[in-house]
């Protein structure tokens, strides 16, 4: 069965080394570094991948640029399931993955999550506290700033914001009851009574979630087959089920 592992529980990386280190001697381990966001779609595709492969998977999840940061900094993954396209570029022109295997392997659906009518809620500035994930570092973070500028609402968020470090975290803030209304992926929420409003396309730019083959999975043949797998028919359904969407020509 395949193991995960939260960075914002983990401060330093020698304890993952550790926990990889004590990972069974005779089957091979595949470290795929995933966007929160995705987390939980992994876990699904990791389980069909395993019954298939017979190949242990290990998942580590954060921003995804808190986890290119990682990548830069040594962290020994095989793959990296971003969510967006910007960070998997960032690191072939570094040097530590292989630009030639980068992928989307699913188009991001960004919405508005909390009580009541969220939509009205955001626009009249009628809540408290707007969680979002912190921009700088996650993708969605970005896209839901975005939209508050293109909204033209600033000025009713200013001083309101709450900032998690991933759109894991913002979800939390409402569940929690510290946020009125949180930014999420639609895979969070889709499932959940509580309402949401799906962000039209027009107020943000695409997101491309990519992946790509870091430098440790080059010589890596589990990575290469988890990598095709994703643009499997089987793979895909399951994206698609999940609250996500996919590139037409796979």
């Amino acid at each position: 069965m395949f193991k995960k592992i939260n960075y914002l529980l983990i401060s330093f990386l020698a304890p993952l080394i550790g926990l990889i280190s004590c990972a069974p001697k005779n089957e091979p381990v595949l470290k795929v570094a995933v966007a929160t966001n995705f987390l939980t779609t992994a876990d699904t595709l990791v389980e069909v991948f395993e019954r298939s492969t017979a190949i242990e998977v290990l998942l580590i999840s954060g921003s995804s640029g808190q986890l290119a940061t990682q990548v830069i900094n040594g962290a020994p993954y095989d793959i990296f399931l971003s969510a967006d396209d910007v960070n998997p570029s960032k690191l072939s022109s570094l040097g530590f993955a292989d630009a030639q295997t980068q992928l989307t392997y699913a188009l991001g659906q960004l919405v508005l999550y909390g009580a009541g009518d969220v939509e009205q809620n955001l626009k009249s500035g009628n809540f408290l506290k707007l969680a979002l994930a912190n921009p700088k570092v996650a993708p969605y973070g970005l896209a839901a700033d975005r939209v508050i500028n293109n909204l033209n609402i600033r000025s009713n968020v200013e001083g309101r914001i709450v900032y998690g470090q991933n759109v894991g975290q913002a979800y939390g803030f409402v569940k929690t009851g510290n946020a009125d209304l949180a930014f999420v992926a639609l895979s969070q929420v889709k499932d959940i009574k509580k309402p949401y409003w799906r962000i039209p396309q027009s107020f943000y730019s695409p997101i491309l979630q990519d992946a790509i083959l870091l430098k440790p999975g080059l010589t890596n043949k589990a990575a290469n087959d988890f990598l095709n797998f994703l643009s499997s028919d089987e793979a895909r359904k399951i994206i698609i089920k999940s609250g996500y969407e996919v590139p037409q020509n796979g």
